[in-house]
């Protein structure tokens, strides 16, 4: 069976590896742009990332809805997400290694400073839609990683609040970036 543009996704759906050529084929260009922008420093992960984004795309593609979304926006969101995590997973291994006796150069403090900020600026850019209250929510549950529990006392409300804010907040990131290319 010769794949193409209008059967390409169900052959994804029946596990047709022919079908999962094509997607590199036709949309590999992108998905390396995207990969190759946000981890422009970091080339040994860009091919890791680039496989994962192809297994997410596989796992996933019950997920996409044709309805919602077009095919090349849906991967160019994995794209960027995925590649968003590697650089934050590739952060937290430079916070965690531990070379003792050693005087390294500034170079990678340097990068980890840059891709931070670069990070940090995605973040607000995104959180921007959102009221101050609940980018506080989402910076403290998502980025610092808090429980439910201690934000809802430190902000003196009810659990529930918080949850409701958050899948709140979501639906309306999902709103305005579902519907073009992230």
């Amino acid at each position: 069976m010769t794949i193409n543009e209008d059967n390409f996704i169900e052959q994804l759906r029946r596990k047709n590896e022919d079908a999962l050529y094509y997607v590199i084929n036709i949309y590999g260009g992108l998905i390396k742009s995207i990969v190759g922008r946000h981890l422009y420093k970091l080339k040994p992960l860009q091919e890791e990332c680039i496989d994962d984004i192809l297994m997410a795309v596989w796992d996933n593609i019950d997920v996409f809805c044709p309805e919602k979304n077009s095919f090349k926006n849906w991967v160019a969101a994995i794209a960027k997400y995925k590649s968003i995590d590697y650089k934050r997973r590739y952060l937290k291994l430079l916070e965690q290694e531990n070379i003792e006796g050693l005087n390294l150069a500034s170079s990678w403090s340097g990068e980890k400073a840059i891709m931070e900020q670069e990070l940090s600026q995605e973040m607000e850019s995104l959180l921007s839609h959102l009221s101050e209250n609940d980018r506080e929510i989402f910076k403290q549950y998502y980025v610092e990683d808090q429980e439910v529990e201690t934000i809802a006392q430190a902000m003196r409300v009810k659990e529930s609040n918080v949850y409701n804010r958050l899948s709140r907040g979501r639906a309306r990131l999902r709103k305005i970036y579902g519907s073009r290319q992230l």
